[in-house]
């Protein structure tokens, strides 16, 4: 995620989709005694209420590439000298 130009990891799974937010703010409104018209003010929630990130397929696709290519292929392996590679147990 990018907040004020600055990136940051975040889970979608750690994110509201626009129902859980709906049904946070329903739960957070039934809870505070002094909001006297919740009906009302969860509907004028509900239509303020939208998605504000959006998926970036090219740096996602940069971020993993990079991320792929930092894997080494030859973990768990090591070469002697004057002889070919050797598995090494886990």
């Amino acid at each position: 995620m990018v907040d004020n130009n600055i990136a940051t990891q975040k889970n979608t799974a750690d994110c509201f989709t626009i129902e859980s937010a709906v049904d946070y703010a329903h739960e957070a409104i039934e809870k505070d005694a002094s909001i006297t018209r919740k009906k009302w003010l969860l509907e004028v929630l509900k239509n303020y209420i939208t998605v504000n990130y959006i998926f970036n397929e090219h740096l996602t696709n940069k971020i993993e590439q990079t991320a792929l290519s930092n894997i080494s292929t030859t973990r768990g392996w090591y070469k002697r000298e004057n002889s070919s590679p050797k598995k090494i147990k886990s």
